[in-house]
């Protein structure tokens, strides 16, 4: 539906239990690609893409960590049980992200 109203659309299915690097470099390439539009980054609860937008705002441009994280966590705490502290494996993912692309 998107395409036909002359939209771009990348779908970037990312498992919730097993977030991957390579979904984190698809949505970096496409996030590259269109660095020239407006973009819009979404999910089900804008937990997925909040934490791929963080990374992708610390990887690629001159931000600063801790504002962002705490941006990230206020994100996260709008959805009761799922607080970045209560996702381990997703604060596992963060981490990784962020020490192999450093």
């Amino acid at each position: 539906m998107a395409e036909a109203l002359g939209i771009g659309y990348s779908h970037i299915p990312v498992n919730w239990d097993n977030p991957a690097i390579t979904d984190l470099e698809e949505f970096m390439s496409v996030a590259a690609a269109n660095e020239d539009k407006v973009i819009l980054v979404h999910c089900w609860l804008n937990l997925r893409a909040s934490a791929f937008v963080y990374l992708s705002r610390i990887l690629g441009g001159d931000f600063d960590e801790e504002k962002e994280f705490a941006v990230l966590q206020e994100i996260w705490s709008t959805h009761p049980g799922y607080e970045i502290e209560n996702v381990p494996h997703w604060r596992r993912f963060l981490s990784r992200a962020l020490s192999e692309y450093r």
